[in-house]
């Protein structure tokens, strides 16, 4: 475990970590999921990027104690940035599937044309096109999705930023420049 010596004037000094990254971990796990959940507010998600910290660390070899504990806390930060930008991509993406799918409006007023969007997802790779479908007609999380194909959640997200950047590049674009 990762040892504290308290000097004369009060001020703590780490010492070296004993009991490598599995020492770290079990010292500072809790307290980095709670820092996690503090940026996440998702548990499972939290959790998951404390571990995915954990991996990172562990490839990298950094001993220090006080080096180790930035980086994850750094690691963990970026996550949590990465998750954020994807929520708000995945949200303007639903938006418009949903738009596409359930108005009654014409589809000059609704935005994206049901027909167009389902022609687009359809020119897509068969997993892409599976995993964009299962994630935002069918609501599924990713470890759903990985389970119902027989693939890794990596190559879940992986098929879904594909998915998505390529039906981003597909889509038409409005006067702004963006997408409706």
């Amino acid at each position: 475990m990762v040892q504290a010596a308290v000097e004369a004037v009060g001020t703590v000094v780490e010492l070296p970590m004993s009991g490598g990254v599995e020492g770290l971990y079990r010292a500072e796990y809790r307290h980095l999921v709670r820092y996690a959940y503090l940026l996440m507010r998702d548990l499972p998600a939290a959790e998951d990027a404390v571990q995915d910290a954990f991996i990172a660390l562990q490839r990298r070899g950094i001993t220090a104690a006080d080096d180790a504990r930035a980086y994850l806390h750094v690691v963990i930060l970026n996550a949590s940035r990465g998750r954020w930008r994807r929520a708000q991509r995945d949200r303007g993406l639903r938006l418009r599937l949903v738009a596409g799918a359930t108005t009654t409006q014409p589809a000059a007023d609704a935005g994206l044309p049901r027909a167009e969007l389902v022609d687009a997802v359809n020119r897509l790779p068969r997993r892409q096109r599976e995993v964009i479908a299962l994630r935002y007609w069918a609501d599924l999380p990713e470890k759903e999705i990985a389970a119902a194909l027989g693939i890794s959640v990596g190559t879940v997200k992986t098929a879904a930023s594909r998915g998505l950047a390529a039906l981003a590049r597909e889509l038409p674009t409005n006067e702004t420049g963006g997408h409706p």
